[in-house]
């Protein structure tokens, strides 16, 4: 439950990395202060296929836990998450939002834009079907993209 998760969070303070993948019961709607309060070193932020998500719960992640290197919000990303992660995350390596019917060029040309082209290295669109491609050209600044996955776009 979102109590649980909140809980978790705030007694695991040293926290590195989190993993709800598959958790269709969560919305994040009791956790609004737990992962970003209580969690600053995250390092690994997982929700993929967390079709209850709440967006203002995903956007206090993206915002506040500053040392993300990796995040997967497969089935629940937006265009506004992408903005807000692309100008916060700095140590940002892979991203994957694959199956966000919410993520369209605007996200992703705003990410590309605002992301550290010298760290980030990894991205997962697949799926996304209002990506028409023409946003992937900001890629191009990103010196160590070695994986980018298109899959269905």
């Amino acid at each position: 439950s979102d109590q649980s998760l909140f809980e978790i969070e705030r007694r695991c303070t040293h926290l590195k990395e989190l993993e709800i993948n598959g958790c269709k019961r969560l919305s994040g709607s009791d956790c609004q202060l737990g992962v970003t309060s209580f969690c600053p070193g995250l390092i690994t932020f997982k929700s993929n296929g967390c079709i209850l998500m709440k967006e203002n719960f995903l956007l206090r992640v993206v915002t506040f836990c500053k040392m993300l290197t990796v995040l997967d919000l497969g089935f629940c990303a937006s265009d506004q998450i992408l903005k807000v992660a692309g100008k916060t995350l700095e140590k940002l390596v892979q991203l994957q939002v694959s199956s966000c019917p919410n993520v369209t060029d605007d996200g992703i040309r705003s990410f590309c834009d605002k992301i550290n082209p010298t760290t980030f290295s990894a991205l997962d669109i697949s799926m996304c079907t209002n990506i028409n491609g023409e946003s992937l050209m900001g890629l191009i600044r990103c010196k160590s993209l070695r994986a980018l996955k298109l899959r269905g776009v």
